[in-house]
């Protein structure tokens, strides 16, 4: 039984435990962290990049990553119980469509995400859930300063990794969001803390007829994607300075906004979307990109868990369809409806009204 489980390429974590019972049940759930760790491992190590199209033992594995033989071993067994790897032979592993996703080369690929999960300053917000709700500001605490504020004065390595996942994440999304975008009747794109300008590109290669524009911080600006600055679709792309929180300078017949709003409380929220209503004009739409929480469907669970990661690292959360509609209300929009995606995030929108 155990080497039908660790040969099946389609093995995932269900596999690591089979009982059936309550107590089985909770283990199952118990071992998540551990599960996370394997998975970490394999990235720190690079396993996914030191195997090629061909089956790779063991004995050479270990000599590419620098590992010891008799530990990655054991290591590679459980990620190939895990769906992570094919054992192809005693000993030999080759890929799986999960495993592709973590080489550095991956189109779409986890890697720097997986590699985000494993840093030391998450280990150390998540052990102390509990004292988060029971109203403490463990971030603060930890750090002696806000998350952000630590990650770029304090941690520069942990910076240049946060930044590495957030822009894999929104590249995982880009192809979803714009297929589901409708730009019927837009002409000016903004993306409001757009960062490097993925989303953005994303929807001026979609659309030859838009123009796009970035509004974010000034240390953030010079990172912006060549090809937007530079490069074939410079003619139709302008970078804008500005703090969404103080005023949004910009005009546009679209709004997006991509999880920026998960990252605040309720007062700054509507501050931020008070702003794109006072900068629009009448009429003008916003979107609002982010999960949703729902109390079923393929991603509540993962919603649920991104919901308390907010909590531990910012005074943000995510929130239901009537939170939204609240939000939008408060800062004078109308709430028009959601439009899912093919991915986790949703497309909230809300329009400013007709005066």
């Amino acid at each position: 039984m155990t080497e039908q489980v660790v040969n099946d390429p389609a093995g995932h974590a269900d596999a690591v435990f089979t009982g059936t019972g309550t107590a089985d049940h909770l283990t199952q759930m118990l071992s998540g962290m551990s599960i996370s760790a394997v998975v970490q491992a394999a990235a720190q190590l690079g396993l996914a990049d030191a195997i090629g199209e061909e089956p790779v033992g063991v004995t050479e594995l270990a000599e590419k990553v620098g590992a010891d033989r008799t530990a990655l071993r054991r290591l590679m067994r459980s990620l190939a119980t895990l769906g992570v790897f094919h054992a192809t032979d005693v000993d030999t592993y080759a890929h799986t469509d999960v495993s592709r996703v973590l080489r550095a080369d991956a189109e779409g690929g986890m890697r720097d995400v997986v590699l985000l999960a494993a840093r030391d300053w998450n280990w150390r917000l998540w052990r102390r859930l509990a004292d988060a709700v029971r109203g403490t500001d463990v971030a603060t605490e930890e750090f002696g300063k806000d998350l952000y504020s630590y990650l770029a004065e304090d941690a520069p390595e942990d910076h240049v990794i946060f930044d590495a996942a957030m822009a894999a994440a929104t590249d995982g999304l880009v192809g979803p969001v714009v297929d589901r975008l409708d730009v019927t009747g837009v002409r000016t794109v903004a993306d409001v803390g757009g960062g490097e300008g993925t989303l953005i590109r994303g929807v001026l290669e979609r659309h030859a007829d838009v123009t796009g524009m970035v509004v974010d911080l000034a240390d953030v600006l010079p990172r912006i994607d060549p090809e937007l600055t530079a490069g074939s679709l410079s003619d139709r792309f302008s970078a804008v300075v500005a703090d969404c929180l103080d005023s949004i300078p910009v005009r546009a017949d679209l709004y997006l906004l991509k999880h920026m709003v998960h990252q605040w409380n309720d007062e700054d929220c509507v501050r931020l979307l008070g702003n794109v209503a006072a900068a629009a004009a009448p009429g003008g739409r916003v979107v609002v990109i982010e999960q949703v929480v729902r109390g079923d469907g393929p991603d509540a669970a993962f919603t649920m868990i991104m919901d308390l990661q907010m909590m531990l690292i910012v005074p943000g959360r995510e929130r239901t369809e009537e939170d939204f509609a609240e939000l939008f209300e408060r800062a004078g929009l109308e709430f028009v409806g959601i439009t899912p995606t093919e991915s986790m995030v949703n497309l909230i929108e809300a329009r400013v009204p007709l005066r």
